[in-house]
C-alpha cells in the first residue's frame, strides 16, 4: 500500500531554515531507554522541536501498541492538550521499522493506520522454522527464567526478544552489550532467510520483516510525500537521530538515504544532541561517530 500525496503534511521548497526542518528519530536508545517512557526533559525538547515548525518522525522496530505506551502516553502526561495538538500534528509515527506509517487523527488522541504490510502465514511459518534450527544447534543459550513472548508476531514484523519481551531493563543491558550473541544468531537467520531483512534492534532483539521494509523504506516514503519524489534537495535540512547506525544495526539501511545522520550511544547524547541544535551550537554539522 502507498501512502496518498496530501495525507501528509507539506513542506514548500523555499522554507529553509538553519534548524533541520524534518528530524527522525530512532525510539529505543535514542530518545528513551528499551520499552520506557520518554522522559519529561525529552517530552520538553520534542516540544521545543516542534515550536520551530519541524516535522518529527519517530520510527522504531516496536509495535503501535508500544508507540502509544513510550510515546503518546508519556506525552499526554506531560504536556497540555494545546502542546499535544501542536506537537502531534507534525509528528509520524513509523512502527515495525517503517512497515507502518501513522498518522494523528484529533483528540482524543487518535492515530489513524495508513500503511501496513503483514506477513502471511506461510511466511511466518518459515521464520519459526529458522528459529527453530536456531534453537537445535545451540547458537541461543534458553534463560532459566523468559519474561514474556521470545518471538512475537506483530503482523509486518516478527521480533526475538533473547530474555523474553518483558525482561528488566538492567538484565536486557547486561545480555549482549557487544552484539556478538545477536549477530552469531542473525548470521544463521539470514542464510536461512536470505529473502528477509534480518537486522539486530534494542538490546536484546532481532527483528524480521520482509526484504526491503526496513527504516529507510518507512523514511523514504515519508520524505517523498513529505517533500516530493526528488526529495535529494531537502536532504540537508534532515538529520536522522538513531543509536544503531553500526553495521548490522536496524538503523543502518537509513544510510543508504543519504540523510545526514547522528549515531548517539545513549538518551542522555540525544538530549544534548537537540539542545545544541535548539541553541544552533551543532557547528560540525550532522555526523555519525562510527
Amino acid at each position: 500500500m502507498v501512502v496518498e500525496t496530501g495525507q501528509l503534511p507539506s513542506l514548500d521548497k523555499s522554507e529553509r531554515n538553519v534548524f533541520p526542518r524534518i528530524l527522525i528519530f530512532d525510539l529505543d536508545g535514542t530518545l528513551a531507554k528499551s520499552k520506557q517512557p520518554i522522559d519529561s526533559e525529552v517530552a520538553y525538547l520534542l516540544l521545543e522541536v516542534s515550536r520551530r515548525g519541524c516535522l518529527i518522525v519517530i520510527v522504531s522496530g516496536a509495535g503501535f501498541s508500544q508507540f502509544s505506551k513510550q510515546v503518546v502516553g508519556s506525552l499526554e502526561s506531560l504536556a497540555t492538550e494545546e502542546c499535544l495538538y501542536m506537537m502531534f500534528r507534525n509528528m509520524i509515527l513509523l512502527p515495525l521499522n517503517g512497515s507502518e506509517v501513522y498518522l494523528f487523527d484529533g483528540f482524543p488522541a487518535r492515530w489513524r493506520r495508513i500503511m501496513s504490510s503483514d506477513f502471511d502465514e506461510m511466511e511466518k511459518q518459515r521464520i519459526y522454522d529458522a528459529f527453530e534450527e536456531v534453537f537445535s544447534k545451540s547458537l541461543y543459550d534458553h534463560p532459566e527464567k523468559v519474561y514474556g513472548q521470545l518471538i512475537e508476531d506483530r503482523g509486518g514484523q516478527v521480533t526475538f526478544s533473547a530474555l523474553g519481551q518483558d525482561a528488566p531493563l538492567e538484565l536486557k543491558e547486561k545480555f549482549d552489550p557487544d552484539r556478538t550473541k545477536r549477530l552469531a544468531i542473525m548470521k544463521h537467520l539470514k542464510m536461512m532467510l536470505p529473502d528477509f531483512e534480518v537486522r539486530i534492534g534494542g538490546t536484546t532483539s532481532i527483528d524480521i520483516t520482509r526484504k526491503g521494509m526496513d527504516k529507510a523504506y518507512g523514511v523514504d516514503l515519508v520524505m517523498r510525500n513529505v517533500v516530493g519524489p526528488e526529495y535529494e534537495w531537502f536532504l540537508p535540512m534532515c538529520l536522522f537521530v538513531g543509536d544503531a547506525l553500526y553495521e548490522g544495526g536496524n538503523d543502518e539501511s537509513v544510510r543508504r538515504l543519504r540523510i545526514p545522520c547522528h549515531q548517539v550511544e545513549t538518551v542522555s547524547d540525544t538530549k544534548v544532541l537537540i539542545r545544541n541544535l535548539l541553541e544552533r551550537r551543532l557547528t560540525s554539522g550532522p555526523q555519525s561517530r562510527r
